[in-house]
């Protein structure tokens, strides 16, 4: 009878200091009180649960007598159990004050305990050890991270406001462990080989377990949530956000700020060498396995020497190890979530604005805005991809910031008055992306097309700038380093002259992107570009560029088709230049005939009738008089080309100019003479 109780009673000390070295050390470092009062309360809770269910087990053997090892498995052992404990924890989470989303898991851990402490002890003085220690051993595992689960996802429906993920939560609470125990129930009744599989369950659920724990330290308070204005539903998708911008940075190649790790360094080296002595044990004892239980005086068969001598240990040592690996920070920098974007059409007084989201729930979205949300009026909000939409849903602001360096940058809208189709919408949607991320994940065929789901210019951007009415974003001549997106305004394009003045060349506004051939690199900005009204401008570098271009062929085509245009336009531009230089050329040479006939004025001749008397100084002739007007013309043309214009240019006149005047002048009579001295 000793030997049976120390069977019983062994395990449950041994599993639950596991778990109470981790949350004393937790505690001691984040300088936390211990809820002591609710965590005795728990035990108690779960002492009187065990109890409650000895004494009902007469009648719940008689209603589900004769049935299928299922039935045994799920209905009578881990059903009855499970809703009792489900049962315990609702009257301990319901109690005021709220307390930590930890310290329901550990309520979960010590209901587990107690449970686990009665039902062993209850075996052992009816069975004897031979016949439950396999149950005894492996049953005070499961029963600790079976509730300790539980507790978790009550913690979340006691947290939580939104009736959608209060159900969503209490429904874990109740599969989740159900399943995990109706299984090892199912192992454990079946015997033969198939019960070595309860140590990997075993380990499956502690792990599990590690996962959410992790995760609720990272959850604060309700009184820390009541003082940022937040649900439970809101912070939870404002904690996702930077997860999905580090997706996309990872997803182009581009390193970000996080170090943090899934796991973390564990204890000294007496951990370590404790772990190491479970393990060796299992792997030295495991031949002398028969001997071992000889000597015991126990009679098992050889499935169950097995899991007593090797399975047991080695979970005992994996479990010690395994207890506070998980690094909470993991969560909080990482990058595992694939950021399937849809558009959201915001739609306001007739008004409507283009943004985008990764997140929508049943209850909010996060959408990615760039001003303060309009106060006053309704507004209504309406999800579309390429292959279906979201009817339209009322909306209404939670939480805003448009301060890059205080958070996410956009803002929280909480929806209101879900229909029956906006839920047809969420279901379909979840499917989308579940089907999306398997095929990207798992690299299966088509699985690069999925990048254009996240990879788009509003979402690729490093930094977001906000910009006055006329600020200078960047002037002709500067060098070239990033491209920009509009997320808000417009902006103008001008050519400065050397003059200093601007040539107005065109205007861009929302959703379009400029300077992008920062894409080739080495050049110097050709336009100088300001703000015509308050401009939300985000830039990157030309990686980005390349990335968005590499993984998104509808950008890539929409910018080929964008150059093209702006190549057609430079021809017409081209063209048009030109024709104006042929104008000025005619002008010119227009010019130039009235200037030469000015000049023949200026020269002194006197017009009679069609005959045109011309005195010349002798001082200015070389030879004799000219013949006609183009040896008068030639005459002019030298005088003109030995006086040099500004940077050494002279002054003739080409020879097509100077053909078009000789024949104006030919219908002329023309006569030269000298002038008379003294005049």
């Amino acid at each position: 009878m000793l030997i049976s109780f120390m069977t019983a009673l062994i395990p449950v000390p041994l599993v639950y200091l596991i778990y109470f070295r981790h949350f004393f050390k937790h505690y001691r470092q984040e300088s936390i009180i211990p809820e002591y009062v609710r965590h005795l309360e728990s035990l108690l809770y779960g002492i009187a649960l065990a109890l409650v269910i000895i004494l009902l087990a007469p009648y719940i053997n008689s209603m589900f007598a004769g049935h299928s090892i299922l039935t045994e498995s799920f209905i009578k052992a881990a059903l009855v159990e499970k809703l009792g404990a489900l049962t315990v924890l609702f009257i301990i989470i319901r109690a005021d004050p709220p307390l930590r989303l930890l310290d329901y898991v550990i309520c979960g851990v010590l209901v587990g305990v107690g449970f686990s402490m009665i039902e062993n002890v209850f075996y052992a003085a009816n069975y004897g050890p031979s016949v439950i220690l396999v149950r005894a051993l492996f049953s005070v595992p499961l029963h600790l991270t079976t509730c300790a689960i539980m507790g978790y996802f009550l913690g979340l429906w006691r947290l939580g406001e939104s009736a959608f993920n209060r159900i969503l939560n209490v429904s874990r609470a109740v599969c989740i462990p159900l399943a995990l125990h109706g299984l090892f129930d199912l192992l454990l009744l079946g015997g033969g080989t198939h019960s070595y599989w309860i140590g990997p369950l075993i380990i499956f659920t502690v792990g599990a377990l590690e996962l959410l724990i992790a995760r609720a330290k990272m959850v604060p308070q309700r009184a820390e949530l009541d003082r940022m204005g937040l649900r439970l539903e809101d912070w939870h998708v404002l904690f996702r956000q930077p997860r999905y911008e580090r997706w996309i940075l990872n997803s182009m190649g581009t390193p970000t700020n996080s170090a943090a790790r899934l796991f973390k360094s564990q204890g000294g080296a007496g951990l370590w060498m404790l772990t190491a002595l479970f393990i060796i044990t299992a792997v030295v004892f495991l031949p002398f396995r028969r001997e071992l239980i000889s000597l015991l005086g126990l009679v098992m068969t050889p499935e169950e020497q097995v899991l007593i001598v090797s399975v047991y240990p080695a979970s005992i040592g994996l479990i010690l190890i395994m207890v506070g690996i998980v690094n909470p920070s993991f969560f909080k920098y990482s990058a595992m979530r694939i950021p399937i974007i849809f558009d959201a059409v915001l739609k306001r007084d007739g008004e409507e604005d283009n943004l985008v989201t990764f997140d929508i729930t049943a209850t909010n979205c996060f959408l990615r805005t760039f001003e303060p949300f309009p106060s006053g009026g309704v507004s209504t909000i309406y999800f579309e991809t390429q292959s279906f939409r979201s009817p339209e849903i009322s909306v209404s602001p939670v939480w805003e910031n448009h301060v890059p360096q205080n958070g996410p940058t956009g803002s929280i809208v909480r929806l209101s008055g879900s229909a029956a189709a906006f839920n047809r919408f969420l279901a379909r949607y979840y499917l989308y992306r579940l089907k999306k991320g398997l095929v990207f994940n798992l690299r299966l065929p088509g699985f690069e097309g999925i990048r254009r789901l996240f990879m788009r210019p509003a979402t690729i951007m490093q930094k977001e700038v906000t910009y006055q009415p006329g600020a200078v974003v960047f002037r002709q001549g500067d060098d070239v380093k990033t491209f920009y997106f509009i997320k808000k305004g417009r902006v103008n394009f001008y050519r400065e002259l050397e003059s200093g003045e601007r040539v107005l060349l065109e205007s861009m506004e929302q959703g379009q992107i400029f300077n992008e051939l920062a894409l080739l690199g080495g050049t110097k900005r050709t336009v100088t570009v300001v703000c015509e009204t308050r401009c939300v401008l985000s830039q990157a570098s030309a990686d980005n560029l390349e990335a968005l271009i590499k993984n998104n062929p509808d950008f890539a085509l929409a910018l080929a088709m964008k150059l093209a245009h702006r190549v057609d336009q430079s021809q017409a531009s081209l063209t048009e230049s030109m024709d104006y230089m042929n104008r000025l050329l005619s002008i010119g040479k227009w010019k130039a005939r009235n200037a030469l006939l000015l000049a023949l004025g200026m020269l002194g001749h006197k017009r009679s009738g069609q005959t045109c008397a011309i005195e010349l100084d002798p001082g200015f002739l070389n030879g004799d008089l000219p013949a006609g007007p183009g040896d008068m013309l030639r005459y002019i043309n030298q005088a003109l080309e030995a006086d040099e214009g500004p940077d050494g240019v002279d002054g003739g006149i080409d020879s097509d100019t100077l053909a078009a005047i000789e024949e104006y002048l030919g219908g002329l009579d023309l006569r030269f003479t000298l002038k008379k001295s003294g005049r």
